[in-house]
């Protein structure tokens, strides 16, 4: 349902500012678009024209014109020119005073860009004005221009609607609903697919080696060392891999309306999927490329690889750093779970060639490669340290901490504002005689001590951590339980101090070798 109470309130504070400016319109900017989807048939040059004519009537020099052909009004993240117009006004780069359009749907049928483009206008100075649509700069023109843009999006949504019923319609027979055909397929003079003998050959190479155990990394470099392009005649990517093994098309289902539309960022949702009930399937609509068995166990695989993948995410302390001395390849984290017993999980690193039988190396244990590695590191750093030395420095580095200090100051100075506040509104309070303005400054001065207090108690609380100093007792506490802390937190601080010592682990099926910066080994 369409709200636009928001949009229609929004902006009061700029009001007066912006309709009591008299400055007189000398140099404009033009801007046209032909939407896409013929929403407005007006070509850009009948546009332009129609711009050319109002500005000649008026006296007005255009002095920059942008256009976008064929593209939407419902976002502005595809339209070029647009978006470098806009670049240029927030930058100053444009001598103008105002931005004229053909009719005001023409810079957007989208209420939030419109809102947005007036924003940057009205902080720039700058009137945006319609040429064939005559609105008087008063409260009740912006009133009346708000509204319009409601409509121009409540009409794009009415159009949008009704090509989306045709599409449902034309997807429930079959028939492709726009777009290019995904590779291996082209489409006939009925809009079917039809397989494309030479891309289907790629096609089915992708499906096979990921069946076969080869990662997404692997099938793009095969594919491409093999001479096979995209659909674009790019060469494969990571992610174009993984587009092309969960679409359903290859198992001959037409799939329409499984992802959701852009936000409204104009950013792409296209791997958020709608429920079932919601997305048009045509099951056998089409010659297959991938028997169905084939393409189940591939979907099984990519939901197993994700789940190990959010398993051990933020397990694997070393990854990034282990190497694999036969093929150069890292070693990544991995989870398996017992054959016999479900319950007992296993975890590795282990290289990514071993799967596809391209490399030796062996899983390593994952707690014995940890608590290898971090025993040598603790004793490289620690085993000769001078603990007064460094209980001296972490109390040094607590006491002239940066961001503590200015956090700290930040607050003060907001505290110091609101008690300037608090003071003006008793002021105010003293000469009020009205009971409900008396009410409201009441409300607003305890508003305003409550979050003086927070501001206080975090200052306390922020001062009571710079004051504090540790004593060397518990400094070589905290270092005895060091490697512990680290294998329980998986944080970026973690991994800095982890890089900052470890340069590489070189693993193979004999040895495991730890080379360490040496500009940061302690003695």
């Amino acid at each position: 349902m369409l709200d636009i109470s928001t949009y229609l309130t929004q902006g009061v504070r700029d009001m007066a500012v912006y309709f009591s400016r008299t400055e007189t319109i000398k140099k404009v900017i033009a801007y046209a678009r032909y939407s896409s989807d013929h929403q407005n048939p007006v070509s850009i040059e009948i546009q332009i024209e129609g711009i050319r004519e109002y500005c000649k009537k008026n006296g007005y020099e255009i002095v920059a014109t942008f256009a976008d052909e064929a593209k939407s009004g419902g976002g502005t993240e595809k339209r070029t020119n647009y978006l470098k117009m806009l670049d240029k006004i927030k930058n100053n780069l444009l001598d103008f005073d105002a931005l004229i359009v053909y009719r005001y749907d023409r810079a957007g049928r989208n209420v939030h860009d419109m809102k947005v483009l007036e924003s940057i206008l009205l902080e720039n100075k700058k009137r945006f004005i319609s040429a064939t649509e005559k609105m008087a700069e008063t409260t009740a023109g912006r009133f009346h221009k708000n509204i319009q843009y409601a409509v121009n999006e409540y009409e794009r949504g009415v159009i949008g609607d009704r090509s989306f019923d045709g599409l449902k319609n034309n997807a429930r027979d079959g028939l492709h609903c726009g777009g290019v055909p995904p590779l291996g397929y082209m489409l006939d003079e009925e809009q079917k697919l039809i397989i494309d003998v030479t891309e289907a050959e790629a096609v089915r190479k992708i499906f096979k080696m990921y069946d076969d155990g080869y990662g997404y990394g692997n099938i793009a470099a095969r594919l491409n060392e093999m001479g096979y392009l995209t659909k674009k005649k790019l060469k494969f990517k990571k992610n174009s891999i993984h587009d092309i093994l969960i679409n359903e098309k290859y198992q001959g289902t037409y799939c329409y309306n499984k992802a959701y539309p852009r936000d409204p960022n104009g950013k792409n949702n296209s791997h958020k999927y709608k429920d079932d009930e919601d997305i048009i399937r045509v099951h056998d609509n089409h010659p297959a490329i991938i028997d169905k068995e084939m393409f189940t166990r591939v979907q099984e695989r990519i939901k197993l690889k994700s789940r190990k993948a959010r398993e051990s995410k933020n397990n694997y302390i070393l990854r990034g750093l282990i190497q694999c001395r036969n093929c150069g390849a890292m070693l990544h984290g991995d989870v398996n779970r017992d054959s016999k017993n479900k319950d007992i999980i296993r975890s590795h690193y282990r290289c990514p060639n071993k799967k596809v039988k391209a490399c030796d190396v062996k899983p390593v244990n994952r707690f014995i490669l940890e608590d290898f590695v971090l025993e040598l590191l603790h004793k490289s750093i620690f085993q000769n340290a001078d603990i007064e030395q460094i209980t001296k420095l972490i109390n040094h580095i607590i006491e002239n901490d940066e961001d503590m200090l200015q956090k700290i100051k930040r607050y003060k100075e907001a505290l110091k504002e609101q008690k300037q506040q608090e003071e003006n509104l008793y002021r105010s309070l003293k000469y009020s005689k009205s009971d409900n303005m008396i009410s409201r400054i009441t409300n607003q001065i305890e508003e305003l001590s409550a979050e003086q207090a927070e501001f206080k108690e975090k200052i306390q609380a922020m001062e009571k951590i710079q004051q504090r100093r540790f004593p060397k007792e518990q400094v070589q506490e905290a270092i005895q339980g060091l490697n512990e802390y680290v294998k329980a937190n998986n944080t970026e601080k973690v991994k800095n101090y982890l890089s900052s010592y470890i340069k590489k682990v070189i693993v193979d099926n004999e040895d495991i070798e730890i080379f360490l910066n040496e500009e940061n080994k302690c003695a």
